[in-house]
């Protein structure tokens, strides 16, 4: 199996002293797990943290043939570190996050020099009075894609190039396996579908089908306004049959300049507000002055033997 390479920074980031304490806890199990599992790691630069014994950040390279990548995996992320402070012994707190950040070694970009643009400036954040003393932050712009990437942890500008680089490699990469993504779907997209067997047994409503529907109901009739304000808060609002049936007069309320059906319960007792259209509010209008009753229903379910 060919040998592969990976870099590893563990960094505190904008923790406090506790989290660059536990960089080194963190650092300290990386490397034992790594002797564990039969992977070479060599530590590339330690950034010193605010307080002795302590660190902004660890760089490390890991190599190796088989397991390396399940290895990077599990270490990938956010990083929680359970002890007591041990700057601060009354401190309530015990956890502290690091960020691991996995990276390409710039020895591996898959890129041209010469469409790389490199920019320093000042870092900005904690780091003391060395902060806008020196431009040791770094920007890097791949000129063809126009990919951005940058570095500003680190106090030295060759080691924030050195991760800006492998931060603009790894988006490259991004960028190539969207791009493979969308071939591949693209492809997919052409191979013919399976042919299908059987009936349909149902169908979506159309836009002009729902117009058709509303224009059943005739508008002479109290029944025909009932069932065209019936039709348009199941179309417009998208509710069941049974919320609408138990809509009451008192739940339409304006709320933002727009009306709304409020506290509708449906399926499993949830509670939600719905958004009625103006020309449902309008039908329901049509009818509902001539069918006000003390309970204020605007539609009632239908029972056998009984005329609505």
């Amino acid at each position: 199996m060919e040998r592969q390479e990976a870099w590893l920074q563990v960094s505190a980031g904008h923790g406090p002293g506790e989290c660059a304490w536990a960089v080194l806890k963190v650092a300290e199990r990386m490397q034992n797990d790594a002797a564990a599992a039969g992977i070479e790691i060599r530590t590339l630069d330690v950034e010193p943290g605010p307080k002795p014994g302590t660190a902004q950040s660890v760089l490390f390279s890991v190599a190796g043939e088989e397991g390396l990548s399940r290895f990077v995996g599990a270490w990938r992320g956010t990083v929680q570190w359970i002890a007591q402070s041990p700057f601060r012994p009354e401190h309530k707190r015990k956890n502290w996050f690091v960020g691991v950040e996995v990276l390409e070694p710039p020895s591996a970009a898959q890129f041209d020099p010469r469409d790389v643009r490199f920019e320093t400036m000042r870092a900005s954040g904690p780091g003391g009075q060395h902060l806008n003393r020196t431009e040791s932050a770094v920007r890097v712009t791949h000129v063809p894609t126009g990919l951005q990437a940058s570095a500003s942890e680190e106090r030295s500008q060759h080691r924030n190039t050195a991760l800006a680089v492998a931060r603009l490699s790894r988006k490259l990469e991004g960028l190539k396996d969207q791009q493979r993504s969308a071939a591949e779907r693209a492809a997919i997209s052409k191979v013919r579908g399976v042919r299908l067997y059987g009936v349909r047994i149902g169908s979506w409503l159309t836009s002009a089908g729902a117009r058709q529907l509303l224009g059943i109901p005739k508008f002479g009739s109290l029944r025909g306004k009932r069932d065209r304000a019936l039709l348009a808060v199941l179309l417009g609002c998208g509710l069941r049959r049974d919320e609408t049936a138990s809509v009451s007069v008192t739940q339409f309320r304006i709320v933002e300049d727009r009306w709304v059906i409020a506290d509708l319960i449906g399926k499993l007792g949830r509670i939600r507000t719905v958004v009625v259209p103006h020309w449902a509010k309008a039908a329901v209008d049509q009818w509902v002055p001539s069918r006000l009753h003390p309970g204020g229903a605007t539609v009632s379910t239908n029972h056998k033997g009984r005329r609505n």
